[in-house]
């Protein structure tokens, strides 16, 4: 704009702009060249910068010599006057401007609206700079945070490699074993069947390790439909009871309110609420007891999980819901991480914590409505350590 459309709007002949970062002058129009000296160390950006002039003219005649050849190199170029840009704590560029196109000479009018001019381009060049500059922090720190992001991805693959190699070693090392023996020689048939039995048990286990990390891989974004808890968890309760991965030996108490039809995936939420009564029923002796109450609260359905086994240890609790781990001999650790997943899917949140008089307690907030759902993680977010 100053170079191409000032000079026409206020008839001058020609405009130039030279501007200073750092170290570094720039001159606009690029094909310009005048000077013999850094534009930076001159006694015009000197004078400027210590206040001892608001203008120059080409045709003034100072008394200082190298002032004098600085003002005349900008003259020979074509320019009359030059004026500086100041933004709030330095000069940011240098304004020239050509003669008149009638020939007449600049007045203080002139001048004055011109160095008006300059004031307001000061102001408006150094935001554009600091914008600029903080442009680039911006992507300075997204590639920084690109890198730690990436580099925890792959410490969390390194993680979660090592805990497979460690969850199917054994089980292959006992598959390998039973199979080799029973191949050596003709077994007893009581033998025979043993073999077979631990075969058949550590494939079971290395097919739930297996699924473990497909589930969570694949994670679906919940399927949203009005459903109605009181009976669904009722149910839910029921068949876990009658089901032979239930130690009969806790008992589960449910208490639950009046709750109004709620929007969720009844599915996925089963799957949160069942990885919770088996976390507390493993951690339970003979006689434990799961309470579990639901209440509706204003706009939110809120689920707590009380046990009366011995809790989660303090320095876990930050821990519980990261990705791979674990306190059991077995397992990969991914169910609450599967869980927190699904909750959150569901606009709500999963909190672990102590009772103040002992056993582990689990809080699930849910909206009645949930305004909108999120898109299931991708299975390298879930690898980033949470």
């Amino acid at each position: 704009m100053v170079i191409d459309e000032l000079p026409d709007a206020i008839n001058l002949r020609s405009a130039a702009i030279m501007t200073f970062e750092k170290n570094r002058s720039r001159l606009f129009p690029d094909h310009l060249r005048f000077g013999k000296t850094p534009w930076l160390k001159s006694r015009v950006v000197s004078a400027f910068n210590e206040s001892q002039a608001d203008y120059f003219s080409t045709y003034h005649a100072p008394k200082d010599p190298i002032l004098k050849n600085e003002l005349d190199e900008i003259q020979k170029t074509g320019f009359s006057l030059v004026l500086p840009l100041k933004g709030s704590s330095s000069l940011s560029a240098l304004l020239f401007f050509g003669p008149k196109k009638s020939g007449r000479l600049f007045t203080q009018e002139d001048i004055h609206l011109l160095a008006s001019f300059a004031n307001q381009s000061g102001t408006a060049l150094e935001n554009a700079i600091q914008h600029e500059s903080l442009v680039k922090s911006k992507k300075q720190l997204e590639d920084m945070f690109d890198r730690k992001v990436q580099s925890e991805k792959m410490a969390a693959i390194g993680e979660m490699t090592s805990l497979l190699a460690h969850e199917l070693k054994n089980p292959l090392g006992i598959i390998h074993s039973s199979a080799q023996y029973l191949a050596d020689q003709e077994q007893p048939r009581d033998i025979t069947r043993e073999m077979l039995h631990y075969i058949l048990s550590e494939a079971e286990h290395l097919n739930l390790s297996i699924n473990s990390i497909l589930k969570l891989a694949r994670q679906k974004a919940p399927d949203i439909k009005e459903i109605d808890l009181n009976s669904g968890i009722r149910q839910l309760i029921d068949q876990w009871q009658r089901s032979d991965a239930h130690r009969s030996q806790v008992t589960i108490d449910l208490d639950i309110r009046d709750l109004p039809p709620v929007y969720a995936d009844f599915k996925q939420l089963s799957q949160v609420l069942l990885n919770l009564i088996r976390n507390s029923e493993d951690m339970m002796n003979d006689k434990g007891k799961i309470h579990i109450t639901l209440r509706h609260e204003k706009n939110h359905i809120l689920i707590r999980v009380h046990d009366n086994g011995p809790g989660i240890r303090e320095n876990h609790i930050d821990k519980v819901f990261k990705s791979f781990f674990t306190t059991k001999d077995q397992g990969l650790g991914l169910g609450l991480t599967a869980s927190r997943q699904i909750i959150q899917a569901h606009n709500g949140t999963i909190e672990l914590d102590n009772h103040p008089h002992g056993g582990a307690m689990a809080f699930i907030r849910l909206p009645v409505k949930p305004l909108t759902t999120l898109p299931s993680p991708a299975f390298e977010q879930t690898l980033a350590p949470a």
